[in-house]
């Protein structure tokens, strides 16, 4: 995993990560926080996205656990160091569009989980390390089912081993950035 400096040098394949300003991704902030206490401070994501063709984003939003929707609405907040861009190591163009079609089918028509969103706030909320809902997809579960389905194209010259040490019933954004951190490559 590498970070990509600019936002017109996204490709389709890139994770995004993104910093929210609304109430609900301040308190999602602050839950990652209340349970990722060793987690480096700074930019705390309460939103991830799999950029696609044609300028899209490929996320998890009220309608779809895989909506396809503009991505000019994150070019500001990568601007402001509120998103950050990250490429996965060794992917080529093919197997990541073969990844994200086969991801988009596949989830495109599951709603997106809000009993998860609240079963996030329960589990800071009373300080536990599992979250006591596990029912459908929020954003940062898609984009580890997605990284799921890239390591299987990039079978057997996977770079992205490590997500099998990633717990998708609790991961955040947070978890996931701290991912992609321990296995950034320069």
């Amino acid at each position: 995993m590498y970070r990509i400096p600019t936002w017109d040098a996204r490709l389709p394949g890139d994770l995004l990560l993104v910093q929210g300003s609304s109430i609900l991704d301040n308190l999602i902030v602050r839950f990652e926080r209340q349970l990722n206490p060793l987690a480096p401070n700074g930019f705390t994501p309460s939103h991830a996205a799999i950029i696609a063709e044609n300028n899209r984003v490929v996320e998890a939003v009220a309608s779809s656990a895989a909506a396809v929707d503009s991505a000019d609405q994150y070019k500001a907040a990568f601007e402001s160091k509120q998103a950050e861009l990250w490429r996965i190591d060794g992917a080529s163009a093919l197997r990541l569009e073969l990844a994200l079609g086969a991801f988009i089918h596949d989830f495109q028509s599951q709603a997106y989980s809000w009993p998860n969103l609240l079963g996030f706030a329960i589990q800071a909320a009373i300080n536990d390390l599992h979250n006591p809902i596990d029912f459908g997809v929020v954003c940062s579960q898609s984009d580890f089912y997605y990284l799921r389905y890239v390591d299987l194209a990039m079978f057997p010259n996977s770079t992205l081993q490590w997500i099998d040490t990633l717990d998708v019933t609790n991961l955040t954004p947070l978890d996931l950035r701290v991912a992609f951190l321990e296995h950034e490559t320069k």
